[in-house]
């Protein structure tokens, strides 16, 4: 009797162990944000970029809606009304941004899980919300990936190629 119950309680422990799923790695979701900041001005055309932000794992990058709301954020010498419609005006430029931005901040920010995109221009507001898991799942390539191979694992494909980068936006990207 003893021998059956052990065998049983066994099989149970086997079935459990075989049939569970690995537990999940913990992402500490504390940022500097210090260096958020400071990276985020870094990026594409940060300019035109209003404040970022991030909160418990979501990275928002707003862009400003048009010039007049640029030269309130930065009043004095800056870009020219001509200088903003050049940089925003073009349609491939868009495109970089949505592709490039949050690809960069997933790239850097391991505590990032999702970044929310928004870039108005022209009536029309350009908005990307892309998880890590997507991101990776799309790309093909873990984050940490593109800390040691940029080109090679993202933007060779996703966004210096222009089929790749229209992919991308095509996926990741409403327009409003």
């Amino acid at each position: 009797m003893l021998k059956k119950f052990t065998i049983i309680v066994l099989a149970i422990i086997a079935f459990v162990a075989c049939n569970s799923e690995p537990e999940k790695k913990k992402v500490d979701l504390k940022i500097d944000e210090e260096a958020f900041k400071s990276f985020t001005m870094n990026l594409r055309l940060a300019d035109y970029m209003n404040q970022p932000s991030y909160t418990a794992g979501v990275a928002k990058i707003q862009y400003v809606k048009d010039f007049a709301e640029y030269k309130k954020n930065r009043p004095g010498p800056g870009s020219t009304e001509e200088q903003y419609f050049s940089a925003l005006g073009k349609q491939f430029e868009i495109e970089k941004i949505c592709t490039e931005v949050p690809a960069k901040l997933l790239k850097e920010f391991d505590a990032i899980q999702t970044v929310e995109l928004a870039v108005p221009f022209k009536g029309k507001n350009y908005m990307v919300t892309i998880s890590r898991e997507e991101f990776e799942k799309y790309t093909g390539a873990k984050c940490e990936d593109l800390k040691k191979d940029w080109n090679g694992a993202f933007a060779d494909k996703h966004l210096f190629d222009e089929a790749g980068r229209k992919a991308f936006y095509q996926k990741f990207v409403k327009e409003q």
